[in-house]
Protein backbone atom coordinates (compact mmCIF):
# COMPACT_ATOMS: atom_id res chain seq x y z
CA UNK A 1 0.00 0.00 0.00
CA UNK A 2 1.75 3.03 -1.01
CA UNK A 3 0.97 6.36 1.64
CA UNK A 4 -1.30 8.27 1.74
CA UNK A 5 -1.80 11.85 0.18
CA UNK A 6 0.34 14.63 1.04
CA UNK A 7 2.84 11.98 3.00
CA UNK A 8 6.67 12.71 3.12
CA UNK A 9 7.28 9.71 5.21
CA UNK A 10 4.84 6.43 5.63
CA UNK A 11 6.03 3.08 7.45
CA UNK A 12 3.21 -0.24 6.65
CA UNK A 13 3.98 -2.74 9.04
CA UNK A 14 7.60 -2.43 9.74
CA UNK A 15 9.14 -4.82 11.83
CA UNK A 16 12.77 -4.86 12.86
CA UNK A 17 14.42 -7.82 14.74
CA UNK A 18 18.08 -8.14 15.85
CA UNK A 19 20.03 -11.66 15.39
CA UNK A 20 22.76 -13.08 18.04
CA UNK A 21 22.22 -16.11 20.18
CA UNK A 22 18.69 -14.89 21.03
CA UNK A 23 17.01 -12.57 18.72
CA UNK A 24 15.75 -9.30 20.09
CA UNK A 25 12.40 -7.79 18.73
CA UNK A 26 13.16 -3.93 18.57
CA UNK A 27 10.13 -2.78 16.72
CA UNK A 28 6.89 -5.20 15.96
CA UNK A 29 4.66 -4.12 12.99
CA UNK A 30 4.63 -0.41 13.47
CA UNK A 31 2.85 1.74 11.27
CA UNK A 32 2.05 5.46 10.94
CA UNK A 33 2.70 8.31 8.00
CA UNK A 34 3.91 11.61 8.64
CA UNK A 35 2.39 14.40 6.39
CA UNK A 36 4.34 17.11 4.98
CA UNK A 37 4.59 20.28 7.17
CA UNK A 38 3.81 18.07 10.01
CA UNK A 39 5.65 18.40 13.78
CA UNK A 40 5.53 15.13 15.23
CA UNK A 41 7.01 13.81 18.50
CA UNK A 42 7.85 10.37 19.12
CA UNK A 43 7.74 9.25 23.32
CA UNK A 44 8.08 6.24 25.03
CA UNK A 45 10.20 4.45 28.02
CA UNK A 46 13.84 3.59 27.23
CA UNK A 47 14.15 0.64 25.58
CA UNK A 48 10.74 0.87 23.63
CA UNK A 49 11.92 1.25 20.41
CA UNK A 50 12.11 5.17 19.61
CA UNK A 51 16.12 5.23 18.71
CA UNK A 52 15.45 1.88 16.04
CA UNK A 53 12.55 3.94 14.80
CA UNK A 54 14.49 6.53 13.83
CA UNK A 55 17.58 5.15 12.20
CA UNK A 56 15.23 3.61 10.08
CA UNK A 57 13.45 6.78 9.17
CA UNK A 58 16.52 8.68 8.80
CA UNK A 59 17.53 6.07 5.99
CA UNK A 60 20.45 4.78 8.39
CA UNK A 61 19.09 1.02 8.92
CA UNK A 62 16.73 -1.42 6.94
CA UNK A 63 13.94 -2.90 8.29
CA UNK A 64 13.53 -6.27 8.91
CA UNK A 65 10.27 -6.54 7.35
CA UNK A 66 7.59 -3.76 5.65
CA UNK A 67 7.86 -1.13 3.69
CA UNK A 68 9.00 2.74 4.39
CA UNK A 69 8.16 5.06 2.39
CA UNK A 70 10.63 8.60 1.81
CA UNK A 71 8.74 11.14 0.13
CA UNK A 72 6.67 8.44 -2.09
CA UNK A 73 10.28 6.41 -2.44
CA UNK A 74 10.08 2.77 -1.19
CA UNK A 75 13.57 2.68 0.50
CA UNK A 76 12.73 -0.74 2.35
CA UNK A 77 15.21 -3.01 -0.16
CA UNK A 78 17.61 0.21 -1.25
CA UNK A 79 21.46 -0.32 -1.03
CA UNK A 80 23.29 1.60 0.94
CA UNK A 81 24.55 3.96 -2.06
CA UNK A 82 20.60 4.69 -2.38
CA UNK A 83 19.98 5.10 1.28
CA UNK A 84 22.78 7.74 1.48
CA UNK A 85 21.25 9.25 -1.65
CA UNK A 86 18.14 9.93 0.23
CA UNK A 87 19.57 11.25 3.39
CA UNK A 88 21.42 13.52 1.75
CA UNK A 89 18.50 14.73 -0.62
CA UNK A 90 15.79 14.97 1.72
CA UNK A 91 16.52 14.53 5.43
CA UNK A 92 18.57 16.57 8.33
CA UNK A 93 20.02 15.44 11.72
CA UNK A 94 19.76 17.53 14.77
CA UNK A 95 21.59 14.85 17.46
CA UNK A 96 21.78 15.31 21.48
CA UNK A 97 25.13 15.66 21.07
CA UNK A 98 25.66 18.91 19.34
CA UNK A 99 28.80 17.17 16.98
CA UNK A 100 30.31 20.33 16.28
CA UNK A 101 34.11 20.60 14.98
CA UNK A 102 35.60 22.87 18.10
CA UNK A 103 38.33 23.99 15.49
CA UNK A 104 35.77 25.71 13.23
CA UNK A 105 33.61 29.12 13.54
CA UNK A 106 30.12 28.57 14.00
CA UNK A 107 29.88 29.56 10.63
CA UNK A 108 31.77 27.22 9.38
CA UNK A 109 30.17 24.52 10.73
CA UNK A 110 27.07 25.18 9.65
CA UNK A 111 29.18 25.29 5.84
CA UNK A 112 29.76 21.24 6.17
CA UNK A 113 26.70 19.92 4.72
CA UNK A 114 27.68 22.38 1.85
CA UNK A 115 31.35 21.62 1.07
CA UNK A 116 30.58 18.09 1.03
CA UNK A 117 27.91 18.70 -1.98
CA UNK A 118 30.85 20.65 -3.25
CA UNK A 119 29.05 23.88 -3.44
CA UNK A 120 31.24 27.32 -3.62
CA UNK A 121 32.81 29.10 -1.16
CA UNK A 122 31.17 32.26 -1.79
CA UNK A 123 27.64 30.69 -1.92
CA UNK A 124 28.33 27.94 1.24
CA UNK A 125 28.53 31.77 2.73
CA UNK A 126 25.48 33.36 1.70
CA UNK A 127 23.41 29.64 2.33
CA UNK A 128 24.73 29.81 5.97
CA UNK A 129 24.00 32.95 6.84
CA UNK A 130 20.82 32.21 5.48
CA UNK A 131 20.08 29.59 7.74
CA UNK A 132 21.16 31.20 10.83
CA UNK A 133 18.99 34.11 10.68
CA UNK A 134 16.30 31.49 10.30
CA UNK A 135 17.39 30.66 13.79
CA UNK A 136 18.67 34.05 15.16
CA UNK A 137 22.13 33.55 15.70
CA UNK A 138 23.87 35.48 12.94
CA UNK A 139 26.01 37.51 15.61
CA UNK A 140 27.19 34.27 16.14
CA UNK A 141 29.11 33.55 12.85
CA UNK A 142 32.72 34.15 13.82
CA UNK A 143 32.64 32.19 17.31
CA UNK A 144 34.11 28.96 17.85
CA UNK A 145 32.08 25.68 20.18
CA UNK A 146 34.05 26.47 23.44
CA UNK A 147 32.75 30.07 23.50
CA UNK A 148 28.87 28.94 23.48
CA UNK A 149 26.51 27.93 25.41
CA UNK A 150 24.86 24.58 24.99
CA UNK A 151 21.32 26.08 24.03
CA UNK A 152 23.67 28.42 21.30
CA UNK A 153 25.28 24.97 20.00
CA UNK A 154 22.23 23.37 19.60
CA UNK A 155 21.15 26.49 17.24
CA UNK A 156 24.24 26.18 15.74
CA UNK A 157 23.63 22.45 14.90
CA UNK A 158 19.96 22.76 13.74
CA UNK A 159 21.05 25.76 11.74
CA UNK A 160 23.70 23.09 10.21
CA UNK A 161 20.73 20.62 9.14
CA UNK A 162 18.88 23.40 7.64
CA UNK A 163 21.42 24.76 5.32
CA UNK A 164 21.01 22.25 2.22
CA UNK A 165 17.19 22.81 2.43
CA UNK A 166 15.94 19.32 3.49
CA UNK A 167 12.60 18.16 3.29
CA UNK A 168 12.35 16.47 7.05
CA UNK A 169 14.37 17.43 9.82
CA UNK A 170 14.42 14.43 12.20
CA UNK A 171 15.95 15.57 15.76
CA UNK A 172 16.95 12.57 18.19
CA UNK A 173 16.83 14.08 21.86
CA UNK A 174 17.62 17.63 20.63
CA UNK A 175 17.54 18.94 24.48
CA UNK A 176 18.79 16.34 26.34
CA UNK A 177 21.93 17.33 27.08
CA UNK A 178 20.00 21.43 28.06
CA UNK A 179 18.57 23.27 30.93
CA UNK A 180 14.53 24.16 30.62
CA UNK A 181 15.35 27.37 29.74
CA UNK A 182 17.76 26.18 26.43
CA UNK A 183 15.40 23.56 25.92
CA UNK A 184 12.73 26.42 25.68
CA UNK A 185 14.52 27.94 23.04
CA UNK A 186 15.61 25.23 21.25
CA UNK A 187 12.12 23.68 20.56
CA UNK A 188 10.98 27.64 19.89
CA UNK A 189 13.67 27.37 17.03
CA UNK A 190 11.75 23.86 16.13
CA UNK A 191 8.29 25.42 15.62
CA UNK A 192 9.81 28.58 14.13
CA UNK A 193 11.28 26.24 11.21
CA UNK A 194 7.86 23.96 10.79
CA UNK A 195 5.75 27.13 11.16
CA UNK A 196 7.99 29.30 8.91
CA UNK A 197 10.15 27.26 6.61
CA UNK A 198 7.69 24.52 6.30
CA UNK A 199 9.54 21.76 7.69
CA UNK A 200 8.56 18.35 8.57
CA UNK A 201 10.19 17.74 11.89
CA UNK A 202 10.40 14.74 13.51
CA UNK A 203 12.08 14.50 17.24
CA UNK A 204 12.56 12.04 20.03
CA UNK A 205 12.17 13.52 23.53
CA UNK A 206 11.32 11.99 26.66
CA UNK A 207 10.19 15.07 27.75
CA UNK A 208 6.35 14.79 27.57
CA UNK A 209 6.12 18.71 28.25
CA UNK A 210 8.05 19.60 24.75
CA UNK A 211 5.91 16.56 22.97
CA UNK A 212 2.95 18.45 24.08
CA UNK A 213 3.98 21.34 22.06
CA UNK A 214 4.03 19.19 18.50
CA UNK A 215 1.22 19.07 16.14
CA UNK A 216 1.52 14.63 16.47
CA UNK A 217 2.63 12.85 19.27
CA UNK A 218 3.53 9.23 18.29
CA UNK A 219 3.95 6.61 21.61
CA UNK A 220 5.76 4.11 21.51
CA UNK A 221 5.96 0.56 24.18
CA UNK A 222 7.76 -2.22 23.69
CA UNK A 223 8.43 -1.73 19.53
CA UNK A 224 4.79 -0.90 19.02
CA UNK A 225 2.41 1.93 18.50
CA UNK A 226 0.44 2.36 21.74
CA UNK A 227 -1.12 5.67 20.32
CA UNK A 228 -1.21 8.36 17.76
CA UNK A 229 -2.07 11.69 19.81
CA UNK A 230 -3.30 15.07 17.04
CA UNK A 231 -2.38 17.50 19.40
CA UNK A 232 -4.64 21.50 18.17
CA UNK A 233 -2.14 24.18 17.82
Amino acid sequence: MAPGAGSVMALENVSKVYGGAVSTIALNGVTFDIKEGDFASIVGPSGSGKSTLLNLLGALDRPTSGKIYINSHDISLYDDNQLSMIRNKYIGFIFQAYNLIGRLTAIENIEIPLMVRGIPRDKREVLAMQSMRLIGIEGLRNKKPTFLSGGEQQRVAISRALVAEPKIILADEPTGNLDSINSKVVMDALIKINKEAGKTVIMVTHNLELANMTRKIIRIRDGMVEKIENVAW
